[in-house]
């Protein structure tokens, strides 16, 4: 029933998007849509599958749900990359400024459907979002600012349901950008010694909200 209820759904919703995508290359390999069709075909598609997962949930098909919300927050993620890095239809702070509302919008049904999948899809597009948009160029001192506050966010996110999965995604996530950054000197210092405080006073913490002795 578990095999069932959790991983059938999630393949079916992977086999949609696999399904989406080569008769999307295929109609583009045809000529049929330009790049503004295919960014409003990418935004429709996303915003109808996050709608079909709020019907679903209303319907007690939890799996389902979280499958389909998982693959709309998917298309909309590649969807303005594309529109910025393919296409040049949008700015690099606006795209960036939609990236990080999608990982806010997906964080948030992450604990509206109580989906750890969504959770770690939402700290992994958080991450993703400066290299996505940086094009090879990451600022030292703005990615070391929105570093720690999307660290913070994910530890109260990870708290509030008790996922530890996303504090290490959110730790190898961390380390990355911190090595694309080529931070150096004072600041790279400044940088990595935050990331090591962050990450290692987590677990004391921890123990300390909990009421619980620290290992």
């Amino acid at each position: 029933e578990s095999v069932v209820g959790t991983w059938f759904p999630r393949l079916g919703a992977l086999a949609l998007l696999l399904g989406a995508g080569f008769g999307f290359r295929y109609a583009v390999d045809r000529g049929w849509i330009g790049p503004g069709a295919r960014v409003a075909l990418g935004i429709a598609l996303g915003v109808l599958l996050l709608l079909l997962g709020e019907t679903t949930k209303r319907r007690g098909w939890a799996g389902y749900a979280q499958a389909v919300t998982g693959g709309g927050v998917a298309i909309l993620y590649l969807t303005v990359w594309a529109s910025f890095s393919l296409y040049d239809m949008v700015p690099g702070p606006v795209a960036f400024a939609l990236l990080v509302g999608l990982t806010a919008l997906a964080a948030g049904l992450a604990l509206r459907y109580d989906s750890v999948a969504l959770a770690v899809l939402a700290t992994l597009g958080g991450f993703v979002n400066p290299i996505v948009v940086g094009r090879g160029a990451i600022d030292v001192v703005g990615v070391y600012a929105y570093t720690v506050a999307l660290d913070l966010g994910v530890f109260a996110l990870a708290s509030v349901r008790r996922w530890g999965l996303l504090d290490k995604v959110a730790f190898v996530g961390s380390w990355t950008l911190y090595a694309l950054a080529q931070a150096s000197g004072g600041r790279g210092m400044i940088f990595a010694t935050t990331i090591f405080v962050l990450f290692g006073s987590l677990p004391y913490l921890r123990s300390v909200v909990r009421g619980r002795p620290s290992q």
